[in-house]
């Protein structure tokens, strides 16, 4: 039987940075020492686009979160308006295998897609 005590101290985040968001959750109660990892910002931080920040600071509304697993579960259930309120981010998850493209992680992260609101008036 493996007893993941005798993992080292940086060996059960690697772990968890190459598993998914939904496995990073339940890998949480295997151990307090995977809970910690699977818990922390470092891990999370992993499963979101380069430019997140810039996708962020866009935003028409504030948004507020206390760790980047709850900001990652609020992105994956609403979209996002910025510019203004003049663009929507839909955003969506994808598996990405390929190593020419360049993400924090190999297996699921976020893409967004822009779309453009547009109002037209209409006269009564």
């Amino acid at each position: 039987m493996v007893s993941f005590g005798k993992l080292s101290e940086d060996c059960v985040p690697n772990i968890i940075l190459h598993t998914s968001p939904r496995d990073a959750c339940t890998s949480s109660s295997i151990s307090l020492r995977f809970k910690s990892a699977a818990d922390s910002d470092a891990t999370w931080e992993q499963f979101f686009p380069l430019d997140y920040p810039q996708i962020l600071s866009g935003s028409v509304a504030p948004l507020v979160f206390s760790t980047k697993k709850e900001l990652y579960v609020r992105l994956s259930q609403s979209n996002l308006l910025v510019d203004g309120g003049k663009m929507v981010l839909v955003f969506t998850l994808y598996r990405n295998r390929s190593s020419s493209v360049k993400t924090n992680s190999s297996y699921l992260l976020f893409h967004y897609k822009v779309i453009e609101i547009t109002l037209q008036k209409t006269d009564m």
